[in-house]
């Protein structure tokens, strides 16, 4: 940008109008430097968010330095203008783990606010590495900076800080106290619950003790914290019931049992109808996720009407739905009737869950309420009615589900196709006596649902049957047929499959291509090299798929098959060459090698991405130089195959990416990568 249009810019962030100052930032977002610190205060002061916004990212956008860490630290001096301020909390965090340990140099300066803003940006950040230097701050002479170190500590999430807050907690009062105990139930680290034991008879701070033992706590300290219920003040012991919900809902996560219906019992036996409704309401009003599970664990294990409703008023609420499944189970089990009722309850979400749960319980004597919901006035009620008769029939419940294949929502009809298939399996006679003779008569649609059902239950039995639905008018039947060959050995039908690569319909060409991939047909692969010049790309995609791995292509063969334009054909033949050289074909790395040099990104990408499959020092070698290519994304593909090497050289590259990469998202997403498989690599 011209130094003149420039000036004319940042003058212009003192304009009176808004849009002509966000405009001007806008502009002067993308190559800002750390020489405009001195006019950048403007904007990021400015009394409109939507100024400050732009300001924010662009500051934020630059590489944190020593320096401009040391600039933009003072400027949270509660003596500054307080926009200001709360500008520069965001702009620092928002630069992420590249200025975590710069700013967390600045911890010992004089002013508290700014300690405290300090610490507070680095748990916001959330960077372990930091972790030492925010364990120091449990020394500080402030109490608020104190409480914030732990908050911080436990945003980070890393159990190495532990003991640090335990150590804290010595002389600590009971705000700092607070946060600390509730640090430590965040951590999650089994090593607190002697301590959370300790303090419940403080009136204080017994609610974060009583939290910690339900996030981290088994069923027998569930147990033991049920026994001092009875000595419990009102407040603690409602605590006390959300607690044993979050144990029983990790015991049933786990899949653990044993001790599970004796703890549910005590947790029942001590309720009353004020907690149960305490309980009911708190789960209706809390915007807390783990607490609404919980709430909802422990209302399901004391049961009765009132727990019902509650249960049921989470259904349309898509974060609790395992939950209110889980729910609805335990009490289905007591006593099913409960939900058999609910499968006629007006709202639709409602009875799909009750269809759903009753499907689980595996009551076979449950069908009978079932059939009827497949003739709900709901689409999505009759396709989960579907799933749950596939669950729980048995060869009576053929007829039922054949009734429902014409309905008038595909995937009604596609549900009730997947059930017959499921009890085809095991009452095959049964579904072939009942389907063959609706094939002549039925609807060109509905008789390709009955031919790929049959096809997925008994293709050898009914080979002439398939043979002939070859030649239907319809081409949705010959599709259906030709899917249904690819499930047969039998040569005649690898012929005819064959032959429907000339079918005058694409539908049916690509699933003869798709069946080819299976068949793996000695005499298809001329065929399917011509089907690389069908006018349909679908049926040209599933052509190089099938070729890519029949025995009688070669490397070299498949190396021919990358001339053209084509994307989808190339993507699928670079993953073939990816398999053949997971197989150890010795000369799939000459074709990749002249195919990076050559491609768009798009192929590029593919090539990486396939190399984390192929051993040997020519994949490494063209990985690494990967990681040197114009384009970020290539770079970033390639850090994802390379990644799981353990190779010092390899690692050593990755770690140089992480920290000096051009892109910062190509930083970020390898950080976290390597993170990810070794928390101990930065």
């Amino acid at each position: 940008m011209e130094p003149e249009a420039r000036e004319a810019l940042i003058s212009g962030l003192r304009s009176s109008d808004e849009e002509q100052r966000r405009q001007a930032m806008v502009s002067l977002k993308a190559d800002l430097t750390e020489d405009d610190l001195q006019w950048l205060e403007i904007p990021l002061s400015d009394e409109s968010w939507r100024v400050r916004k732009e300001a924010i990212e662009g500051l934020s956008g630059l590489n944190p330095t020593p320096e401009l860490i040391s600039h933009l630290v003072p400027l949270m001096d509660p003596s500054r203008e307080v926009t200001l301020r709360n500008s520069i909390v965001e702009a620092l965090e928002g630069m992420g783990p590249d200025a975590a340990v710069l700013i967390s140099g600045h911890l010992s300066i004089d002013q508290p606010d700014v300690r405290k803003f300090l610490v507070d940006i680095l748990g916001n950040i959330a960077d372990p590495s930091v972790i030492p230097d925010l364990v120091r701050m449990l020394d500080d002479p402030k109490d608020n900076i104190r409480a914030a170190t732990a908050e911080s500590l436990a945003s980070i999430g890393d159990s190495a800080s532990s003991r640090a807050l335990i150590g804290a907690l010595e002389g600590a009062d009971n705000w700092v106290a607070f946060s600390i105990l509730s640090a430590l139930a965040r951590l999650e680290d089994t090593e607190a619950l002697p301590i959370f034991f300790r303090y419940l008879d403080n009136r204080l701070l017994a609610n974060p003790a009583i939290h910690g033992i339900g996030r981290i706590g088994s069923l027998d300290e569930g147990s033991r914290l049920l026994e001092i219920l009875p000595s419990m003040p009102r407040g603690a012991a409602k605590a006390v019931f959300l607690a044993a919900g979050l144990i029983c809902r990790r015991a049933l996560v786990e899949g653990v049992q044993e001790g599970l219906e004796s703890f549910s019992g005590k947790v029942a036996s001590a309720a009353d109808i004020q907690i149960v409704e305490f309980m009911a309401d708190q789960l209706a009003v809390s915007d807390n996720l783990e607490n609404k599970q919980g709430y909802l664990a422990a209302l399901s294990m004391i049961g009765g009407q009132r727990a019902l409703e509650a249960g049921l008023s989470m259904v349309e609420d898509e974060s609790m739905e395992w939950d209110v499944n889980m729910a609805l189970y335990r009490f289905a089990e007591r006593d099913s009737s409960v939900l058999t009722v609910l499968l006629e309850n007006q709202d639709e979400l409602v009875r799909r869950r009750a269809l759903q749960v009753l499907a689980l319980l595996g009551d076979t004597d449950l069908l009978q309420d079932i059939y009827p919901m497949l003739k709900d006035e709901s689409g999505h009620v009759r396709k989960d009615a579907a799933q749950a008769v596939s669950i729980l029939g048995d060869s009576d419940s053929i007829d039922p589900l054949l009734d429902l294949l014409p309905d008038e929502y595909r995937d009604v009809s596609e549900a009730a196709a997947e059930a017959l298939v499921r009890l085809g399996i095991k009452y095959s006679a049964s579904l072939s006596k009942k389907i063959v003779p609706l094939l002549p008569e039925s609807q060109p649609e509905i008789k390709a649902l009955l031919i790929r059902v049959l096809g997925q239950v008994d293709v050898s039995g009914h080979l002439k049957l398939f043979l002939g639905a070859l030649h239907d008018a319809e081409p949705v039947v010959r599709a259906a047929a030709v899917g249904g060959l690819k499930r047969t050995s039998d040569l005649s039908a690898a012929s005819a499959v064959i032959n429907s690569l000339a079918d005058e319909s694409p539908a049916v060409r690509v699933e003869a291509a798709m069946a080819l991939e299976i068949l793996k047909s000695p005499g298809a692969a001329e065929p399917l090299r011509a089907a690389l010049f069908d006018q349909d790309p679908w049926v040209r995609s599933a052509a190089v798929s099938a070729l890519s791995v029949h025995p009688d292509m070669e490397p070299d063969d498949l190396s021919d098959l990358m001339l053209g334009d084509d994307l989808m054909i190339k993507t699928s033949v670079v993953e073939a060459l990816g398999q053949r050289g997971s197989e150890g074909h010795e000369n799939v790395m000459d074709i990749l090698e002249d195919a990076f040099k050559k491609e768009v990104v798009e192929i590029r990408r593919s090539i990486c991405r396939v190399l984390g499959k192929v051993p040997g020092e020519r994949s490494l070698a063209l990985l690494l130089q990967a990681t040197r290519d114009d384009d970020a994304s290539v770079r970033i593909f390639a850090a994802h195959s390379l990644v799981d090497n353990e190779d010092e050289g390899t690692l050593q590259t990755l770690m140089d990416m992480a920290e000096s990469d051009s892109d910062r998202t190509v930083r970020d997403t390898i950080r976290s990568l390597m993170e990810s498989r070794n928390p101990d690599a930065f």
